[in-house]
């Protein structure tokens, strides 16, 4: 999956077709803004399949920690959706852990 918004450089790329069988977790430490879960979640759409697990936690009454486990998605796809999640102007990083 290319994305000219996330920094692709060749949208004629096609999608990696390495094998389907990889954990990926994300990690995401964001302002606490009211609608920052729901712009975490939408970026998932992408991917055209739930989330096995969403975690949403608010260690500071300025931050929250949003964590994510996703299955059966292309290292390609997740690798765009660390990068999207890194465009929302409430994110302060994104860890993507791939087990």
């Amino acid at each position: 999956m290319s994305d000219v918004y996330a920094g692709d450089d060749d949208l004629t790329v096609a999608e990696q077709t390495d094998a389907i069988s990889a954990t990926y977790n994300y990690v995401v430490i964001a302002d606490a803004d009211p609608d920052v879960l729901l712009k975490v979640a939408s970026q998932f759409l992408l991917t055209n399949s739930l989330p096995e697990r969403l975690l949403l936690t608010h260690p500071t009454p300025q931050q929250v920690i949003v964590e994510v486990e996703l299955t059966s998605v292309s290292p390609g796809t997740a690798d765009a959706i660390r990068r999207k999640l890194l465009q929302l102007s409430s994110t302060q990083s994104v860890s993507l852990i791939v087990q």
